[in-house]
């Protein structure tokens, strides 16, 4: 079906029926998984034809896309969007670790399957690289702000590490939650290591 020329909806019905395929896909995918979902299955829970699927999507990878683009579009701009004029350099290391566990509680099922995919196949990886981009830039002109407090010098390698890091903490904390866990001393401690990893004493 991918040589069939898709339809960009204008109107109003076309539109909902767009966004219908997309909810109901975003769904499916959260609660069986990407591999375990076909286009008539999405169609069939969406109550409509599987040609009107096609006429919006070329493919089910199509649909993945645009929702992953979607999740990403409305988390990326909330990482960190007030005066950090306000922060203390703890403060804010605190508030980025913070505003990440925060970005994970949206669609939390759905940010699972992106990650699992991301590990099982580079072109799904691929997916996520606007996003590890803006991450990794965001980070970098936090560290510019306090250059010359910092004790580390390598700032493009100290952003990929804490990046890294704290994805695997929000991850392991958004993804797995166990209620041993006290996420807000996590989060502090983890605040802390990257402090003393960061700055001068």
């Amino acid at each position: 079906m991918d040589s069939k020329k898709i339809s960009i909806p204008k109107q109003k019905r076309s539109i909902e029926k767009k966004m219908l395929i997309k909810r109901t896909a975003l769904f499916l995918f959260s609660e069986k998984g990407y591999a375990n979902v076909s286009t008539n299955e999405i169609a069939k829970a969406a109550d409509i034809a599987i040609g009107s699927v096609y006429n919006y999507f070329p493919n089910k990878k199509a649909i993945y896309e645009e929702l992953v683009s979607d999740l990403y579009t409305n988390v990326l701009d909330r990482i960190i969007p007030e005066d950090l004029s306000k922060l203390s350099p703890f403060e804010l290391i605190r508030k980025y670790a913070l505003s990440i566990m925060e970005s994970h509680t949206y669609l939390t099922a759905f940010q699972k399957e992106i990650t699992a995919l991301s590990y099982q196949s580079e072109d799904f990886r691929q997916l996520e690289n606007p996003y590890r981009a803006f991450a990794g830039e965001k980070i970098l002109s936090l560290l510019e702000l306090y250059r010359s407090e910092l004790k580390i010098t390598d700032l493009h390698t100290a952003a990929f590490i804490i990046h890294t890091c704290t994805e695997a903490i929000v991850h392991e904390l958004a993804f797995y939650p166990d209620e041993t866990r006290d996420k807000d001393k996590i989060i502090n401690e983890f605040a802390t290591m990257l402090y003393n990893y960061l700055f001068k004493a």
